[in-house]
């Protein structure tokens, strides 16, 4: 992370909340990662769009899609990236006692996920005894996507056919009849359905979370102050998609960043955002859903992942620099 002072406007809470004060002050330049070609990033993006990382003095340097939570630890670790919009798996290696480094500072856009099936298969109960098509065995993704489809279908009731190479792959076991039921990202694979159809959306049961914002602990300590102006822009992206007038700015910018067809990025807009998910998907005020992320941290040990079984999820998370921001952001 580079640091550049000049003088500009620093906004660190909303317009209508505090006055703007003319100060001179550091830049911080961030490099992000986001986890695969979900909605992750939507915050970010609208944290763009709307100045609101220019006002808090952040600038972002790179925003990198990264596959695996692997990779992902290894772009925070080794500094290539400060922050990651990541999933549960990311913090495996700390509640495995491999390192003490990752540390989750705020909450991200839900695992956007949905089962795709025939058009036949209007119901769950239809899947019992049939394969679903899931994300390759040992990630995060998988762990919680059968949990998710456990809860659906039945644990036990189910076959699963772990496919890598990322959403495709899977859409084409179901097309070929390899299996009844595909587990995808939403919406960055819906456009790809052909004959098929979103049998459910996942991230509307709200028992899960399998979507932190992570840094390590070297980071936060070098830079603290970077870390709460980061997350007040982060967090006022969040609010502003969940403004119901934003809809059609939100729409837009989900479909031109991902990309995704402007009828997909509506369809999401509407179910995460403005319906059953309203104020998880994104989450307000950038906060971590404590009961969805420890039933997350649960699905990991119970497939063991987390091998240790004592772990508490509470000890991974550190949500003092986002106590921070929200207090500027709300500040009167």
């Amino acid at each position: 992370m580079k640091i550049a002072a000049f003088t500009l406007v620093l906004a660190l809470a909303i317009p209508s909340a505090a006055s703007v004060a003319q100060t001179s002050a550091p830049v911080y330049e961030i490099n992000l990662a986001a986890y695969g070609s979900g909605i992750g990033p939507w915050c970010v993006y609208a944290g763009q769009d709307q100045n609101f990382f220019s006002a808090a003095g952040v600038h972002i340097a790179s925003l990198i899609s990264v596959s695996g939570d692997p990779n992902l630890v290894s772009a925070l670790t080794s500094g290539q990236v400060d922050i990651a919009l990541a999933g549960a798996s990311t913090i495996v290696p700390v509640a495995n006692g491999q390192t003490d480094q990752l540390v989750v500072i705020a909450g991200d856009e839900d695992s956007a996920t949905a089962l795709a099936a025939g058009n036949a298969i209007t119901s769950a109960a239809q899947l019992v005894g049939k394969t679903i098509a899931i994300n390759a065995k040992s990630t995060g993704t998988e762990v919680v996507g059968s949990a998710q489809i456990d809860d659906l279908v039945g644990k036990g009731k189910w076959t699963p056919l772990y496919l890598g190479g990322g959403e495709s792959g899977r859409l084409v076991a179901l097309q070929t009849g390899r299996a009844a039921a595909a587990y995808i990202s939403d919406p960055a694979d819906i456009a790809g359905l052909g004959p098929f159809h979103i049998l459910t959306r996942f991230a509307g049961q709200k028992r899960y979370n399998n979507g932190p914002l992570v840094a390590t602990r070297d980071w936060l300590k070098s830079h603290p102050d970077a870390a709460v102006r980061f997350l007040t822009a982060f967090a006022r992206g969040c609010n502003y998609l969940l403004d119901p007038k934003n809809r059609s700015n939100a729409i837009a910018l989900l479909a031109k960043n991902k990309p995704v067809r402007d009828a997909s990025a509506a369809e999401s807009y509407d179910y995460y955002v403005a319906g059953p998910d309203r104020g998880q998907t994104p989450p307000r005020d950038a906060r971590l859903d404590m009961t969805a992320w420890a039933n997350a941290i649960q699905a990991l040990k119970d497939e063991g992942v987390i091998t240790n079984k004592d772990f508490d999820a509470r000890s991974v998370v550190d949500m003092s620099y986002l106590d921070r921001a929200l207090k500027a952001l709300h500040a009167k």
